[in-house]
C-alpha cells in the first residue's frame, strides 16, 4: 500500500525509506534530509536520527523544511550576485594595477616612510595628536635641516632642493655644513623642513626635550636623526628626478644587394614595360661588369 509525504505530498513506496513523526505521520527521504540539516541533527546515525523524528511533530517538520526553502537564494539571486564578485573582481585588479603604499618594503625615519617601489611616501605629522598623508614622490619639492645654539640667534640650513643636485655631496656633508663647525655649548633647535609641490612646509621636530647640552644623548639623537632624515629625503628626490632607462636603439644595416637580384628587378621592369630591351641590356652590362 503506497502512502504520501506528510509535507511534499509525494506518493512513497513500501521499500521507499522513509520516518515517521510524533504524531504518526510519514515523511520521505528528501524532506527527511532537510529537516536533519535544518534542525542540526544530520549525521550517519540512523538510530539517532530515528529517535529524533519520533518525537518531532509536524508543525516542526514543515517548518524546518520552509525555512531551508526560504534561506536558499533564488536563480535570480545567485545570478545577481556573480554578477556583483565580477565588478568587485574588476574593481581589485584596477586597484592593483596601481602602485600603492606598502609598509612591509618601505623605509622609514622619524614619521616619514618612503617605499621606492610605488614612488609613495608617507607623512606622520605631530606629536600628541598625529595625522598622516600619503604623497608622490614629485610632490616633495625640498627639505632644509636646522640645528641652533645659545651663540647662535638663528641659523637657517642649507636647501637641498628638488631641481639640483647635492649641495655638499651628502646628507653628513649637508649636516657638517648646518652647524658650521661651531661648538654649541647647548643645542636648542634640531629639525628639518620638508617642503611640498602645493606651498606647504612641514617641520619635523627633531629635539623634543628642547634645550640640552651639545654633548647630551638627546643632542647626539637628534643630529642622527637629522642625518637619517636627510638621506632618506635625498633618496627621495633622487629617485624622483631619475629618468626611466630608455633602451637602445638597435641599427640594422641593410644587407648588400647582389647584381643578379639588381638584374631580376629590371628584368620585372622590361617584362612590365616600363623600360626598353636596350635600357635592360644596358643595365645588364653594367652590372655585370661587361
Amino acid at each position: 500500500m503506497k502512502s504520501s509525504c506528510a509535507i511534499c505530498k509525494r506518493h512513497m513506496g513500501l521499500l521507499q525509506t522513509k520516518n515517521t513523526l510524533a504524531d504518526r505521520n510519514v515523511i520521505c527521504t528528501d524532506c527527511s534530509e532537510k529537516v536533519a540539516k535544518a534542525l542540526g541533527f544530520s549525521d550517519k546515525n540512523i538510530v539517532s536520527q530515528t529517535l529524533k523524528f519520533s518525537m518531532l511533530s509536524l508543525e516542526n517538520a514543515e517548518r524546518a523544511v520552509n525555512t531551508m526553502i526560504k534561506d536558499k537564494p533564488s536563480l535570480r539571486e545567485r545570478n545577481s550576485k556573480g554578477v556583483q564578485n565580477n565588478k568587485n573582481r574588476e574593481y581589485r585588479e584596477k586597484v592593483a594595477a596601481v602602485p600603492t603604499f606598502v609598509e612591509d618594503r618601505a623605509i622609514s625615519s622619524n614619521g616619514l616612510s618612503a617605499d621606492f617601489t610605488s614612488k609613495k611616501v608617507r607623512l606622520t605629522i605631530g606629536t600628541f595628536k598625529k595625522s598622516t598623508r600619503l604623497l608622490d614622490f614629485s610632490e616633495i619639492v625640498s627639505y632644509s635641516p636646522h640645528v641652533e645654539g645659545h651663540e647662535v640667534k638663528k641659523h637657517h640650513g642649507l636647501t637641498r632642493a628638488a631641481t639640483g643636485g647635492l649641495l655638499f655631496g651628502g646628507a653628513g656633508a649637508i649636516v657638517g655644513a648646518v652647524t658650521g663647525g661651531k661648538q654649541f655649548d647647548q643645542v636648542t633647535r634640531v629639525s628639518i623642513t620638508v617642503r611640498l609641490s602645493d606651498g606647504e612646509a612641514i617641520e619635523y621636530n627633531l629635539l623634543p626635550t628642547g634645550k640640552t647640552k651639545s654633548t647630551s644623548f638627546e643632542a647626539k639623537t637628534a643630529n642622527g636623526r637629522l642625518e637619517d632624515m636627510s638621506a632618506l629625503l635625498d633618496r627621495i628626490i633622487e629617485a624622483n628626478h631619475t629618468p626611466t632607462p630608455v633602451a637602445p636603439q638597435t641599427i640594422t644595416e641593410k644587407a648588400p644587394v647582389s647584381p643578379a637580384d639588381e638584374i631580376r628587378k629590371y628584368k620585372s621592369l622590361l617584362d612590365d614595360g616600363i623600360i626598353t630591351q636596350e635600357e635592360f641590356d644596358a643595365k645588364k652590362r653594367n652590372l655585370l661588369n661587361l
